[in-house]
């Protein structure tokens, strides 16, 4: 069911190993002005690491080696950078957002071969995306914050924004720290969710105000 997150592990001689949990639509890695590894303040970068749907993927500055320069992140891909060197592992969707759910015991839903979400959210901004499945009885935040599901670090963007919660059949959208608009997609009119309001939706396009970034709820069969 595909990628929400990414372990990368880091590895140098004469360092203590790291591990990064990597979550955002887009991340870039590599040296900052002290020449030490780093996501910030980055002079030479290195690699960025990206979401597409359901999957990751490792994208490589400059020229391209044996490996290329754009790879799929698959349990156990490693790659080497000077004298560093790294692992990384993707873990799956369901898992960590049934891990935030009210579902009792998500391993034994997971482990029945035909569990399917009940629902998606997507969302897409340029050339990274995210598509996430959402099983009846999860529910998780969405915001700007390391305590939502993944952080997305826009200007207008709150912590916590929006909570997303699982019905049997529709999704329940709650305004926590910020305001939505909802554009129900069998109706023309759109609707402004001010703070602590809460609606039920089957299939919408739903944008956190003021910015403009939207992701849409819709049925996992469409």
């Amino acid at each position: 069911m595909g990628a929400m997150s990414v372990y990368l592990c880091i590895e140098c001689p004469g360092r203590a190993p790291r591990t990064i949990v990597v979550r955002e639509l887009y991340s870039s890695f590599g040296l900052d002005r002290d020449g030490l590894f780093s996501t910030e303040n980055i002079v030479d970068r290195w690699f960025s690491i990206l979401s597409v749907e359901q999957d990751y993927y490792l994208v490589r500055e400059g020229e391209k080696d044996s490996q290329g320069n754009v790879m799929a992140i698959t349990p156990g891909l490693q790659v080497q950078f000077g004298d560093y060197s790294f692992r990384l592992a993707p873990t799956p969707s369901a898992a960590q957002v049934l891990s935030q759910s009210e579902i009792t015991d998500p391993e034994e839903l997971l482990s029945q071969q035909s569990v399917s979400p009940t629902a998606l959210l997507s969302l897409k901004l340029g050339n990274t995306s995210k598509e996430i499945p959402l099983f009846e009885g999860i529910h998780f935040s969405l915001g700007s914050s390391e305590r939502d599901l993944f952080p997305l670090r826009f200007n207008g963007v709150e912590k916590q924004h929006a909570m997303v919660k699982q019905l049997s059949n529709s999704t329940e959208i709650t305004s926590t720290n910020g305001e939505l608009l909802i554009q129900r997609e069998d109706e023309g009119e759109k609707q402004l969710l001010t703070k602590g309001g809460k609606e039920e939706v089957a299939s919408a396009e739903i944008t956190l105000l003021p910015s403009s970034l939207s992701f849409r709820i819709h049925r996992s069969s469409e």
